[in-house]
């Protein structure tokens, strides 16, 4: 029983040293997988009407959207929640 415990511990020791290499990996890159998230968003929405209103066409960055969208609250959505419920 005590080698199942050492072979297990063992194979539990490296999985977890390769998932938080992956991890710190990954955060080192957050940035730049969250610009390619915002612009994958943007291309796919950017012929819809919310898209067209705020010229998502035209947003390149991270930047350029906090400048061109405003912030909003649900009340902004309610006549296209609306529409598209109707």
């Amino acid at each position: 029983m005590v080698v199942i415990q050492k072979i297990l511990a063992y194979i539990m020791a490296a999985a977890s040293g390769y998932y938080r290499n992956k991890f710190e990996k990954d955060t080192l890159q957050a940035v730049e997988d969250n610009q390619l998230v915002l612009k994958e968003i943007l291309k796919l929405n950017k012929t819809s009407e919310y898209g067209r209103k705020y010229q998502f066409s035209s947003i390149g960055s991270a930047s350029d959207y906090k400048e061109k969208v405003p912030l909003t609250i649900y009340e902004d959505y309610r006549p296209y929640l609306e529409r598209m419920a109707s």
